[in-house]
């Protein structure tokens, strides 16, 4: 199974639905070619609908031009379903043959910093706690946030963001488990910031059960994506465990 990761770096001034819809295809199109079984998408324009040909497509912000997105490949995952919604975070359901959760996450609160961006995120955490428990569930999408900056967030760092996900829900990072590095010590950034090579970062993070077999995890190359974003797609191959977690 395939997982793609990206922030669009989708336009705010992006107000007509038929303006919204062939922007969002446009982006969709520009990761057809990482044949993402599940993609979360960020900063991405209203496409206008749920469900198209063979992909689930659900998405949901206060805004047309920029939200959150997952696209499911439906022959695949058969049965899919929004849970919760909030203006950082998406929660799906998936039903068979595996049973599981995804929460996307776009942390963007209205007034930022490198503290706000993980008190958001720790909120959500907290509103979709139970479910989080009642099934495996994939946490991916864009952060904002890195343990290199946790000297400025002494409320709630990154570090501990990582392990809150580890001991409450027993999800690593996907990344820095395949590529054996620790928090803030990332060697493939995921963002340029204002797309300048000389300004990288690593906030786009996937994480995943511990138990399910992890595969390949990769981080697009600048040069092939920063015409298209400020955002280079986090890649991960995996595959389920012996046993269905999730099953009823």
């Amino acid at each position: 199974m395939r997982i793609v990761t990206w922030n669009c770096n989708g336009s705010h001034q992006i107000t007509k639905p038929s303006v919204a819809a062939a922007n969002f295809d446009r982006h969709l199109g520009n990761i057809a070619p990482l044949r993402a079984d599940i993609a979360i998408l960020q900063e991405i324009p209203d496409p206008g609908r749920s469900s198209s040909g063979d992909g689930w497509i659900f998405w949901y912000d206060a805004s047309t031009g920029r939200g959150i997105a997952v696209v499911l490949d439906r022959v695949k995952f058969p049965q899919a379903s929004v849970i919760d919604a909030t203006r950082s975070s998406l929660l799906v359901q998936v039903d068979g043959p595996h049973h599981f959760n995804i929460l996307a996450i776009w942390s963007c609160p209205e007034k930022t910093s490198f503290q706000k961006y993980l008190l958001e995120t720790r909120d959500v955490l907290e509103r979709h706690h139970v479910k989080l428990l009642e099934r495996p569930t994939i946490v991916a999408g864009d952060f904002n946030s890195n343990s290199c900056w946790d000297a400025s967030t002494r409320k709630f760092s990154h570090s501990q963001l990582v392990e809150h996900l580890a001991e409450h829900f027993g999800l690593h990072s996907v990344y820095h488990s395949f590529h054996q590095l620790q928090p803030g010590h990332e060697t493939h950034p995921t963002f340029h910031h204002y797309r300048h090579l000389d300004k990288p970062f690593h906030i786009d993070h996937c994480f995943l059960p511990v138990s399910w077999k992890l595969e390949r995890v990769e981080v697009g190359k600048p040069s092939d994506w920063l015409d298209l974003s400020d955002h280079c797609p986090l890649v991960v191959d995996c595959g389920w465990p012996e046993v269905d977690e999730g099953g009823e």
